[in-house]
């Protein structure tokens, strides 16, 4: 199992199935704020979890993803991954993420991701990447656009939480952007 530093209290750990029950508390108690925008919250158990982590593991080996555990100050806090999906000849990389809310607006989601998209371009052989959010969920878009992805579009009426129904923004950044960051 791999782990990345990606600063002095800031860490990536490959999913495993060690973590699931701190992962299930820590997502069970942010269940409010994440039911608003996660389908899989309502139905999580640890053994569902513990199925999703073997299978990102399976999908690691053969290179289609990588899901990490963002690990901050020694503490699970988070998840991000990047898995491939196939499109018209080309495979991109498609980022899901969710944060401890008590860890918001740390800039710790936003490296984690940008350390998660690096991975993709160098291991997984990715075209571009890909983040798709409700249009109403801010925190989502601005990181994108923070990380200089940029809005290709706006799908109407794309994603039903709770019975409401929301219009989902696509952004993409492709390989030569991210190679040409500044």
């Amino acid at each position: 199992m791999f782990r990345i530093k990606i600063e002095q209290d800031l860490e990536l750990e490959l999913m495993n199935t060690f973590r699931t029950k701190e992962v299930y508390d820590v997502a069970i108690k942010n269940k409010e704020n994440l039911q608003k925008w996660l389908l899989w919250i309502d139905r999580a158990t640890i053994e569902s979890m513990d199925e999703f982590y073997e299978k990102m593991l399976n999908h690691y080996s053969k290179k289609r993803a990588i899901g990490c555990f963002i690990i901050y100050k020694g503490k699970f806090v988070g998840a991000a991954e990047i898995g491939i999906k196939k499109g018209y000849g080309l495979n991109y990389g498609e980022i899901g993420y969710w944060l401890d809310f008590d860890y918001a607006k740390k800039g710790i989601m936003t490296k984690s991701v940008s350390k998660i998209i690096e991975l993709g371009f160098e291991h997984l052989d990715i075209t571009k990447a890909v983040i798709r959010c409700a249009d109403k969920n801010r925190d989502s878009s601005n990181m994108a656009k923070r990380l200089g992805f940029k809005k290709d579009a706006t799908i109407r009426a794309d994603l039903k939480v709770k019975g409401v129904l929301y219009n989902m923004e696509v952004w993409s950044l492709l390989r030569e952007e991210w190679q040409n960051r500044d």
